[in-house]
């Protein structure tokens, strides 16, 4: 991951998890996910780290999908992709 772009979505977490207590919203981190062109070390590592960040500040998530391009689920041979699953469900 670059630490750059890390620190980023930091900040932008940080101002809408900001935006939804100033305003009493709750907030909703939509669909993220990496696709399978990326190498599964950095799928993991980019999927725990923005799913703990948004828990971090109260938000819920959706990842972004199921059995397509982002694939934490293997429809064809019905078989979840365990490290995937084990970062997003702690």
């Amino acid at each position: 991951m670059n630490p750059s772009g890390m620190k980023e979505i930091i900040e932008e977490l940080d101002f809408a998890a900001y935006w939804g207590r100033e305003n009493n919203r709750p907030v909703w981190l939509g669909e993220f996910g990496v696709t399978t062109n990326a190498d599964a070390a950095s799928r993991v590592r980019w999927t725990e780290f923005l799913a703990r960040e948004a828990e971090k500040r109260g938000m819920t998530w959706a990842y972004w999908d199921f059995g397509g391009a982002c694939k934490i689920y293997d429809i064809k041979n019905d078989k979840w992709n365990q490290e995937l699953l084990k970062a997003l469900i702690k």
